[in-house]
Formats: C-alpha cells, sequence, structure tokens
C-alpha cells in the first residue's frame, strides 16, 4: 500500500505542476469545441497538490 500512495502522491505532484505551470504562464486549452479558462487550472492545482501531499503523508506512515 505503501508503494501505491507513493506512486500516486508522484502523479498527483506533476499533474499539480502542470497546472501550476499552465496557470503562470496563460497556455490555451481546448477540448472540442469548449475552451477551458485559465483559472480552473489554479484550481486543479491547488487540488492536486493537496492530493500529492495526502499520498506522501500516507506512504510514510
Amino acid at each position: 500500500m505503501k508503494h501505491y500512495c507513493g506512486f500516486s502522491a508522484f502523479i498527483f505532484g506533476a499533474v499539480a505542476a502542470l497546472h501550476l505551470v499552465r496557470a503562470v504562464q496563460g497556455w490555451n486549452f481546448t477540448i472540442g469545441p469548449l475552451d477551458v479558462p485559465v483559472w480552473l487550472s489554479g484550481i486543479g492545482a491547488v487540488v492536486g497538490a493537496v492530493l500529492s501531499l495526502t499520498g506522501i503523508r500516507l506512504s510514510r506512515g
């Protein structure tokens, strides 16, 4: 279980970092006809970071 939590923490951390880079750089992201607003990546970065930190905590305990 510790390896799973550690791997999940890594994945969520990487996703959070990409969301943060997108928010800072202002990259456009389009899914079909829908333009995803940049502020949504700020929320994604916070949620991803929280999940990553939770995974790190669980993998150590």
